[in-house]
């Protein structure tokens, strides 16, 4: 038992304290409890607190990281994807003769009962049908080069190597074509433009074939080393 005014160690059965001389608490009346120092328990349905959501940190990672091709290989073919959907366009666009005067060609001579107008809006709807083809290609071209950009998932970099692979193999058909457009006294300028572009593609196709030989895996991306 210990004194109220001092806390000091109250002897058995002492009626003061030695140290202040307060008198010592009787045991057959304990002090008053305060009610406000007593906790209720609760009472009711406990509440079940749910665990704290999984942070990224806490998320297992890939184990897969970029090496030191894998951004160049990136820019790359965001580069490509962007320029060859321009040129393609303007391409495009600057064969408008070509293809009209050949659609007007064919059904004049093919379909004998077309009269006035019908061959010339014949020609000018095939045309319309070509760009509307030109431009949606490149829009996906675009689209996938956004993929590229923000991203490295495996249905792009497939896709990509699918296009240069075309693009490297109709190198040789632009290749062909200005050739014939020298011998015959045409502008060179787009055609060469596009031998430039798939040349390119045929590059960047050899580049990104090579990068899946040594890394085993799609953008060369190489697998984090265990600690």
């Amino acid at each position: 038992m210990r004194c109220p005014a001092c806390s000091a160690t109250l002897p058995t059965a002492a009626r003061f304290c030695p140290d202040c001389g307060a008198p010592a608490p009787d045991p057959a009346h304990p002090a008053p409890v305060n009610p406000l120092d007593v906790v209720p328990p609760m009472v009711g349905i406990p509440v079940e607190v749910n665990p704290p959501a999984p942070t990224y940190e806490a998320r297992p990672p890939s184990g897969l990281r970029a090496s030191d091709w894998t951004y160049p290989l990136q820019v790359s073919v965001v580069a490509w994807l962007v320029a060859s959907a321009l040129v393609g366009v303007f391409t495009g666009l600057q064969a408008e003769d070509r293809i009209r005067s050949a659609v007007y060609a064919t059904n004049a001579a093919g379909r004998p009962a077309l009269t006035g107008d019908d061959p010339l809006r014949l020609a000018q709807a095939g045309f319309a049908t070509f760009l509307v083809l030109v431009l949606a290609f490149a829009l996906a071209k675009l689209a996938i080069a956004a993929s590229a950009y923000r991203g490295r998932g495996a249905w792009t970099f497939f896709a990509v190597l699918g296009l240069t692979a075309i693009d490297g193999l109709l190198a040789l058909v632009s290749l062909v074509m200005l050739g014939l457009d020298a011998l015959g006294g045409r502008a060179l300028g787009g055609t060469l433009v596009m031998l430039l572009v798939r040349t390119a593609a045929a590059a960047l196709c050899g580049w990104m074939i090579l990068a899946l030989r040594r890394y085993g895996r799609p953008w060369a991306l190489e697998r984090v080393p265990e600690t």
